[in-house]
């Protein structure tokens, strides 16, 4: 009985992991990035000492854990029936049946009680943008219903943390330097979703749910390109507007180019595992990105 309890108890754990894709980090990275971005332009411009920024940056990560991991509960919730006839989705714990959408609903409210928690703070704007993040999840997967461009709306819930981590470090909202940044942002999220979520496309084409993979796969390389160039025209403006240095922007740029080309040239709908391991990358790009402006901080911070 007692190895049984155990057992079953084991199993439960893991189904709430694989819910939250747990083992899959390459979506939190990527939902942590553009608060690190944010974040690391912020301490350019107010040069906060290091032990300030390293706060921050824990905070930040622990943000983007939670908050991507509701957005795996809501997801799965809103689309267990569809997930059911993916071959990519079939086995996720609420469309095979080892998560009850009653249980999922229950452990989501607990997600949200958390996460409300966690970004809680006693000066009632930042608390506001802080809470306004959570309707942007929670209507990301009913998007893909209405639109056949479900990614753009993706790439301002994806982003949202950039504005948070700003506000909390800087303050007031810098037109020169966010606009460019989420604008950038925006764009580097619709270029990695449209090329992973060409893996599904015609899964998702015999559903009827839209995505830009489905709506631009006539002219999905062109449509890349330019999100290449706009990721990395606007993303070079805003580190210049808040103070990073010429070396960083050239920096920058050039390992977006390379990287950025490479995955445009060797996206291949018809492979989906050339779709699939570039979220991957991307998640490892940003990374690498944020590594550099953080570098420059560092050289410059007081």
């Amino acid at each position: 009985m007692v190895g049984k309890s155990l057992s079953f108890t084991f199993n439960d754990v893991k189904s709430y992991l694989d819910l939250i894709r747990f083992d899959k980090p390459a979506g939190t990275l990527l939902v942590f990035v553009p608060h690190a971005f944010g974040l690391t332009m912020a301490a350019r411009a107010t040069r906060i000492p290091p032990q300030e920024y390293l706060y921050w940056v824990g905070a930040f990560f622990l943000w983007a854990f939670v908050a991507r991991s509701l957005a795996c509960t809501i997801n799965d919730m809103c689309d267990h029936e569809y997930d059911r006839m993916v071959e990519r989705t079939k086995g996720r714990p609420i469309a095979s049946g080892k998560i009850s959408l009653f249980a999922a609903g229950v452990f989501l409210l607990l997600q949200v009680a958390l996460f409300v928690g966690l970004v809680w703070t006693r000066d009632s704007i930042l608390f506001y943008y802080r809470l306004a993040w959570l309707p942007l999840i929670f209507i990301y997967p009913l998007m893909k219903r209405v639109t056949s461009f479900p990614q753009a709306w993706l790439g301002i819930a994806m982003n949202w943390g950039a504005l948070l981590a700003w506000t909390a470090v800087y303050g007031p909202l810098e037109s020169n330097v966010m606009a460019p940044l989420m604008g950038g942002l925006w764009a580097w999220t619709m270029f990695y979703d449209t090329i992973y979520a060409c893996q599904d496309h015609k899964d998702d084409i015999k559903i009827g749910i839209g995505s830009s993979a489905i709506a631009l796969q006539n002219t999905l390389k062109p449509f890349l390109f330019m999100l290449s160039l706009i990721f990395i025209s606007l993303l070079s403006y805003a580190l210049r507007a808040s103070g990073h240095s010429i070396p960083l922007v050239v920096f920058t740029a050039v390992t977006a180019i390379g990287e950025m080309a490479w995955q445009i040239v060797n996206t291949n709908p018809a492979k989906p595992e050339t779709c699939k391991r570039n979220l991957k990358r991307n998640a490892d790009f940003g990374c690498v990105l944020w590594l550099g402006m953080a570098m420059d901080y560092i050289i410059s911070a007081p």
